[in-house]
């Protein structure tokens, strides 16, 4: 009875809002008693807060910071709410005779393998195919001809990315990432540094954050930072990972802008300017300005609206409209999802005008602003 009695309402509710309306809206339409009522009938639970209680001092990891960025609901969820992207629990969704490699496992063994040796092909063929051989045994790797095919397109993977050093002008001479932290670098070529603090006022409180992990690749002098790429073909959130690096570089006071250089998984032999740029007007104060809004809105803000770093980009750099972004999500919902542990856009909307606008200043305006790519002010 209580099935065919959520039925009658739900056809109720669409009747008197087909817009739709979420159980979190209707809730908190009713009066105090009848939402009390309504939640002992149907055994509703407390509303979740929308944010954790955090400990006066706060670890956040850089690939959460950058998730959140990329895609703010799904990194949002996972970071906040503690949603997880895979279940282990699901024996049944496991592969156990694997025809593809990993994904992750792949990236990072690859990224790996290329920031120990880049200029040695040989020495970096030998201790690819070691990793490779050990993440096969883990059952992360395609064994047998499917095996050995992914070898070769991972190496050659690795050649292309050499190559395009060479045509952005990246020296890979003492090249290395930058590990914050404990949880920050993962080969003995990384550089190790201490991880930057920053100071949130949250009115009622202060909450002192650092942020650990590791940042792109970075050359000796931390001119220039290179983003290697799987694919053939480079997007804004590209440039947009390594101004990541660059604005944390700066915020740490190690080095002050550069150029970011996307490597994409390509054999193509000219110049790619287009895949080259320049942000001179990075600076420190301004940086951790920037690192201290972001990680507010992380941390204090619900953020189950439908919108991407993507999207956002598009905005500051001019391509499109806040008002085209709007319409493009209402006319397709799932474009504002993203990749992550939630798989259903049904449940969420689109930010209002006004909260988008808000969003575009605090996060990614400032990404524009640093830009100064063929001189550009």
């Amino acid at each position: 009875w209580r099935e065919a009695a959520a039925r009658r309402v739900h056809q109720q509710l669409q009747t008197a809002f087909p817009h739709g309306l979420s159980l979190h809206e209707l809730r908190h339409s009713l009066a105090p008693a009848s939402r009390q009522r309504l939640s002992e009938r149907f055994g509703l639970p407390e509303s979740r807060p929308v944010h954790r209680e955090y400990p006066e001092h706060l670890v956040v990891h850089l690939s959460a910071l950058r998730a959140f960025l990329e895609r703010p609901l799904q990194g949002w969820a996972q970071w906040v709410l503690g949603i997880d992207e895979d279940d282990p629990s699901d024996v049944f969704s496991i592969e156990h005779e694997r025809l593809e490699p990993e994904r992750l496992s792949s990236l990072l063994l690859r990224r790996r393998t290329f920031t120990e040796a880049p200029d040695d092909e040989e020495v970096r063929t030998r201790l690819f195919e070691e990793g490779f051989a050990r993440l096969e045994l883990a059952g992360r790797m395609p064994t047998g001809l499917f095996g050995a095919n992914v070898l070769a397109d991972e190496l050659a993977t690795m050649r292309n990315w050499r190559a395009k050093c060479d045509l952005a002008g990246f020296d890979t001479r003492d090249a290395r990432r930058v590990g914050f932290g404990p949880g920050g670098g993962d080969t003995t070529n990384d550089r190790r540094e201490e991880p930057p603090e920053f100071l949130l006022d949250l009115g009622t409180r202060t909450l002192n954050v650092r942020i650990v992990g590791t940042t792109e690749w970075v050359s000796a002098d931390g001119s220039m930072c290179a983003v290697p790429l799987d694919r053939d073909k480079a997007y804004e959130t590209d440039f947009f990972r390594g101004f990541l690096t660059l604005a944390l570089l700066t915020a740490s006071g190690i080095s002050r802008g550069g150029t970011v250089a996307v490597l994409p998984n390509n054999t193509a032999k000219s110049r790619p300017t287009t895949l080259l740029r320049t942000f001179d007007r990075l600076d420190r104060t301004e940086a951790r300005a920037w690192f201290e809004r972001v990680l507010t809105d992380l941390l204090t803000q619900a953020h189950a609206y439908l919108l991407t770093g993507a999207q956002a980009l598009e905005c500051v750099r001019g391509k499109s409209s806040p008002d085209e972004v709007l319409e493009a999500l209402a006319e397709d919902p799932s474009s504002g999802l993203g990749w992550g542990p939630l798989g259903q856009a049904a449940p969420f909307r689109a930010p209002t005008l006004d909260r988008l606008l808000e969003v575009l200043e605090r996060r990614y305006r400032f990404y524009a602003a640093c830009d100064t790519t063929g001189g550009k002010k």
